[in-house]
């Protein structure tokens, strides 16, 4: 399934830095993206990817998952 592909100018905007941030960043391979010809795309799906990666989980889903580890050592 092909979904949506971000340019340059949508991705800058979404990470609200400039476009030659985003050229410095595929330049260096720190961003995911398709390159089309002489085009640059940005898969929706790869840049909900690559957010993700950075994301810190709420207070709440850290509590959760230490008591399940520690539920998980009590069992042996």
């Amino acid at each position: 399934m092909i979904g949506k592909n971000f340019t340059i100018e949508e991705t800058a905007e979404l990470f609200h830095v400039t476009n030659s941030t985003i050229y410095k960043w595929v330049h260096n391979n720190k961003i995911p993206h398709v390159k089309v010809g002489r085009r640059l795309l940005f898969p929706e799906n790869d840049i909900d990817a690559f957010i993700n990666q950075f994301r810190i989980p709420a207070y709440d889903e850290n509590v959760i998952h230490i008591d399940n580890y520690l539920a998980n050592l009590k069992r042996g």
